[in-house]
């Protein structure tokens, strides 16, 4: 079990981490010229799951991700996000909490914020 607290650095790269692979998941569907419904059905997951998994607001396993990545013709080397975008999308993830007063809390998945103690 992890003593980490929600919000730690740890976790804010890897949602920075998650947003910057939802971008380029995003830019090789648009690439393709398809809808995130017509992706999702592609890939047989629910189109909600597939917007999720596209605005980095959910974790997903490997197996999903390489189902994913094999549906849309990517290489899951194509997908995995480079030191650079992950830094950027880190960058962007501390000033859209800092705009909205998160910078110590925990923004959730919902929208919903909580004070870090």
């Amino acid at each position: 079990m992890s003593s980490k607290k929600p919000g730690s650095s740890d976790d804010m790269e890897y949602d920075a981490w998650l947003r910057a692979l939802g971008k380029r998941l995003a830019a090789h569907r648009k690439r393709l010229g398809v809808t995130q419904a017509k992706a999702a059905d592609t890939c047989g997951i629910d189109v909600k799951f597939y917007q999720d998994l596209e605005y980095g607001r959910r974790p997903c396993s490997t197996r999903t991700l390489f189902g994913v990545t094999t549906a849309l013709g990517l290489g899951i080397e194509e997908a995995v996000p480079s030191k650079g975008e992950c830094d950027n999308a880190l960058t962007e993830l501390h000033d859209r909490r800092a705009r909205n007063g998160l910078a110590n809390g925990v923004e959730h998945s919902n929208g919903a914020a909580t004070a870090e103690v």
